[in-house]
């Protein structure tokens, strides 16, 4: 049973090939209707994502007299998935396979990391003031560790090569408006 149960990469990229290549105008007829038939007969039943089936009795003609008989009315919608998603996925799990791409998303994750690096830094409030580099960031990789799931302390070099943190910010140039509203401030 467990054997059975077990799903292939190559079954995987083919369903989602065969959602990316299906043609959602082969589920409709003439008329514009879904036509299940053709769904069956196609093999397009992965592009169904919901059908649902509304019954109710009306009088024939649309005559309201309580005497006529009713006859009963089926209505069938059927929501149709689109293919991009399948496309989508399909690209994500192959380029996840390319060591250039890998290497690309480890050079923009380790850029983001950077950037809340500083932003972290510059967050730091006044008990903090005076830290090393080393210690600001353990204090960062203390915080934000948990949150990325992995050990930052292990991508230091790459995290704080050529940064300078524990520093002051430098005070801003004379004339600017941040230097003008700090002197009214003090």
């Amino acid at each position: 049973m467990l054997e059975g149960a077990r799903v292939h990469s190559d079954e995987i990229l083919g369903v989602l090939a065969n959602q990316m290549r299906s043609n959602l105008m082969d589920a409709f007829d003439e008329d514009g209707q879904v036509d299940l038939e053709a769904i069956r007969a196609l093999d397009l039943g992965h592009l169904v994502r919901k059908v649902t089936i509304v019954k109710k009795r009306v009088p024939p003609g649309g005559q309201r007299a309580a005497d006529e008989p009713r006859e009963e009315i089926q209505t069938v919608k059927v929501e149709l998935q689109s293919n991009p998603e399948a496309v989508h996925h399909l690209a994500r799990i192959l380029r996840g396979n390319d060591t250039y791409t890998r290497n690309e998303d480890f050079d923009r994750w380790i850029f983001k990391l950077r950037n809340a690096l500083i932003e972290f830094d510059r967050g730091l409030d006044e008990s903090d003031l005076g830290l090393s580099q080393d210690e600001v960031f353990e204090k960062f990789a203390e915080a934000e560790s948990p949150l990325c799931g992995i050990d930052l302390r292990l991508y230091k070099p790459q995290l704080t090569e050529g940064l300078d943190l524990g520093s002051p910010a430098p005070d801003p140039p004379a004339g600017s408006t941040q230097a003008v509203e700090a002197a009214g401030n003090s």
